[in-house]
C-alpha cells in the first residue's frame, strides 16, 4: 500500500510517526504533500515530497486552483493507493480527488475553533466561517471515511455525535525508534526542576491561558526553579530558566535535567477533554513526572501509572503541591518512569489501529 500524507506545515510530526508506524505493519512507501519544509524525527522518512504553498484562503477551501492542480500532478506521479489528510480542509480536499483517503483529526476543530480569539475584520471574519463549516465538514468527513483521533475525549464525540463506529485511537505518542535516540542530561540536586515545553506567554486563546503562570517562581521562592523549553523571547532570570527555540529532540535532551513536566494552562472544561497534547508523552520519556490542569482527563491514567504528578484546580493548588511536595518529587525514580513510558506510552503500541483504519478507508472509498 502506497500512502499519500496531505499536510499543513512546516513541520507535521504526526504524519511522521505514522508513517514509521504503518511500516511496522508492512506498508513501506509513504509520500508527503503539502506545505512541509521540515523533518523532526528523522530525515528521509518519505520517498518524496512536494512542496504546495499554502495561503489562507486555501484554509477556507478558497481559491484552490493552483493548489489542486499541483496535488493532481503529484497524485498522477507516485499513484498513492490512499490519502492520509492530516487537517480538516486537508481532508474535504482528499475527498474530492476520488482516491480512498482517512481523516486524521488531531484536533477535533469543530471545537477548537471556538477557542479562538481574533483582532481586525478579516480575521473575525475568517474565524466566523470557519465555526459555521468547520462542524459541518467533519460530521461529512466522519460519515463518509475512517478516522484517527488523538484522545478518547474525540474518540467519543466522534461515537456519540456523528454515530460512527470508523473511528481510531492513535494518540500523540512517540514511536520507538524516537526514544531510544534520546541523550539525557544528568538531574538537578540543587532545586526542584519544572519544565514547560513550547508555552507562549502571549497566547490569548480560552484553552491556553497562563496568565501568571511564570510569576509562580518569580514570588515563590520555596517551590524550586521553572524551565521554560523553546520560547526565544524569554530571558533566563533568577529561579527562571529559559533555554530559547530548541529542537524536537534537544526537548527530551533539555527538559530531562528536570523532575516534573507541567501543561500550564488555566483548566478549560469545554476544550481540554479532548486534548492529547504531545508534550505530556514528550515528559514522561524524558523521566519527569507530569502536571497537567485537571480538565485534561487522557492524562490522569497516565500519571496513575508512572506514579508521580498532579491535576491542579487552580494556580494557588499547584503551588500548594509544589511546595508541600518538593522533597520528595526531587527524590523520584527516573528510570523506573522511563521504563513505564517505553512500554506503555509509545505509539507502536497502536499500529493495528492505524492499519485497520487504512483498510476500512479503502473499504469505503475504494
Amino acid at each position: 500500500m502506497k500512502v499519500l500524507h496531505l499536510a499543513d506545515g512546516p513541520r507535521n510530526i504526526r504524519a511522521e510517526r505514522a508513517a514509521l508506524v504503518a511500516k511496522k505493519e508492512g506498508i513501506n512507501t509513504h509520500f508527503i504533500a503539502g506545505n512541509v519544509t521540515e523533518d523532526l524525527i528523522k530525515k528521509s522518512i518519505f520517498k518524496k515530497k512536494h512542496f504546495i504553498n499554502l495561503t489562507p484562503k486555501n484554509h477556507l477551501l478558497m481559491d484552490l486552483k493552483d493548489f489542486e492542480k499541483s496535488l493532481s500532478e503529484f497524485i498522477e506521479e507516485v499513484n498513492p493507493d490512499i490519502i492520509h489528510s492530516h487537517n480538516i480542509f486537508m481532508g474535504k480536499i482528499a475527498k474530492k480527488t476520488g482516491l480512498p483517503y482517512l481523516y486524521d483529526d488531531h484536533e477535533l476543530w469543530s471545537q477548537k475553533i471556538k477557542c479562538f480569539k481574533r483582532t481586525g475584520l478579516r480575521a473575525q471574519l475568517g474565524i466566523t466561517y470557519q465555526r459555521f463549516f468547520h462542524p459541518r465538514w467533519e460530521k461529512e468527513l466522519a460519515n463518509n471515511t475512517s478516522v484517527l483521533v488523538p484522545s478518547n475525549g474525540i474518540l467519543n464525540f466522534y461515537e456519540t455525535q456523528y454515530k460512527t463506529n470508523n473511528v481510531y485511537y492513535f494518540p500523540n505518542m512517540p514511536v520507538l525508534e524516537e526514544v531510544n535516540k534520546i541523550k539525557l542530561k544528568k538531574q538537578r540536586t540543587d532545586s526542584l526542576i519544572t519544565a514547560a515545553i513550547g508555552v507562549s506567554t502571549k497566547s490569548t486563546s480560552k484553552h491556553r491561558k497562563i496568565d501568571g503562570f511564570v510569576d509562580l517562581w518569580k514570588t515563590n521562592n520555596d517551590i524550586g526553579k521553572i524551565l521554560i523549553i523553546g520560547q526565544d523571547d524569554l530571558k533566563s532570570s533568577g529561579n527562571v530558566i529559559s533555554t530559547g527555540r530548541v529542537s524536537h529532540n534537544k526537548c527530551y535532551e533539555e527538559s530531562s535535567i528536570g523532575h516534573l513536566g507541567i501543561i500550564p494552562f488555566k483548566p478549560y472544561k469545554k476544550y481540554h477533554i479532548f486534548s492529547g497534547a504531545n508534550k505530556a508523552y514528550l515528559y514522561i520519556h524524558a523521566g519527569l513526572g507530569l502536571i497537567t490542569p485537571y480538565t485534561q482527563v487522557e492524562f490522569k491514567p497516565v500519571i496513575k501509572e508512572i506514579g508521580m504528578g498532579y491535576q491542579f484546580k487552580d494556580y494557588t493548588d499547584l503551588v500548594e503541591y509544589l511546595r508541600k511536595n518538593k522533597d520528595q518529587l526531587m527524590n523520584t525514580n527516573r528510570d523506573k518512569i522511563i521504563s513505564i513510558a517505553r512500554k506503555k506510552f509509545v505509539l507502536d503500541n497502536f499500529s493495528n489501529n492505524l492499519k485497520m483504519a487504512y483498510e476500512k478507508a479503502v473499504e469505503i472509498n475504494g
